[in-house]
């Protein structure tokens, strides 16, 4: 029925963007734990706390982590 949100050719997950101060952490670092993941899923599917999850439990020394999902039209 709603099979086009799970298709990742349609709603792909585009980007990836990290804000805030990193004195410990490298961009990379946050990447890797999150492909660590696996395959991600659609814009739609993707769980946002299961991110969040991963990047606190790989990279305990972050202060804080926040994921949140942003749609930016062209």
């Amino acid at each position: 029925m709603l099979g086009w949100m799970e298709d990742a050719q349609r709603l792909p997950l585009s980007k990836l963007v990290l804000t805030g101060e990193r004195h410990y952490t490298r961009n990379d670092d946050i990447r890797q734990s999150i492909l660590a993941l696996g395959e991600p899923g659609t814009f739609m599917t993707q769980d946002v706390n299961i991110i969040q999850t991963q990047i606190e439990q790989r990279l305990p020394w972050i202060k804080q982590v926040s994921v949140r999902k942003q749609c930016l039209m062209n």
